[in-house]
């Protein structure tokens, strides 16, 4: 699970199932530090094409930028590197995600990846509001060199993040905390709450 809080946002760690722990270091790159890097991607719904393509870029984040320091803007994300949350696809609907998750910052054999089956179809902006105020139920395909897994669970965001569908995060703004307090990304059994 990638969680951040105020208190433990600069460091990652990567839990994917009950009992194992996966911690990355942060690596030192032309003079600034670097952590480990996380892409998100949705597929659009009633998609055609084949299952692992079509996808669209979402959000970026690192160990020191994931909830409340990490920025949002409504423009599309053009860097895979930046930490950034897009609302520029807040209306586009989608089943499925896909985390991509790189230890070392840059492309490597520790790279793993979680693909998120929630149970129906909706909006970005409507999932969001949803995992921050219900939860989201999801089924976590995780795959890694040393196998596949799976995990279900509720995905809370948050619940406190403050991401109500009228949200000025979601309407033409840009900002630098997407999360108005904590947020958790990735895969676990059970409640998984960036607030708890």
């Amino acid at each position: 699970m990638h969680n951040c809080n105020h208190d433990e946002d600069i460091g990652v760690t990567c839990e994917f199932f009950n009992t194992t722990t996966v911690t990355a270091p942060s690596l030192t790159t032309a003079g600034t530090t670097q952590g480990p890097t996380t892409r998100f991607t949705t597929q659009p719904l009633n998609t055609t094409m084949p299952p692992n393509s079509n996808w669209t870029l979402f959000a970026v984040i690192t160990n020191t930028a994931c909830a409340e320091r990490l920025p949002y803007s409504p423009d599309q994300l053009m860097s895979e590197v930046l930490p950034m949350f897009s609302t520029f696809n807040k209306e586009s609907t989608s089943q499925r995600w896909r985390q991509v998750v790189m230890p070392n910052f840059y492309p490597s054999v520790a790279d793993f990846e979680i693909i998120w089956e929630f149970t129906t179809g909706k909006s970005l902006r409507q999932r969001f509001q949803d995992a921050t105020s219900g939860g989201e139920a999801v089924k976590w395909t995780i795959r890694t060199t040393g196998g596949t897994f799976t995990r279900s669970g509720i995905w809370w965001f948050s619940n406190s993040a403050s991401l109500r569908p009228d949200s000025h995060k979601w309407m033409r703004s840009s900002g630098s905390g997407f999360s108005s307090d904590d947020g958790a990304w990735g895969a676990a059994s059970g409640t998984v709450n960036g607030n708890s």
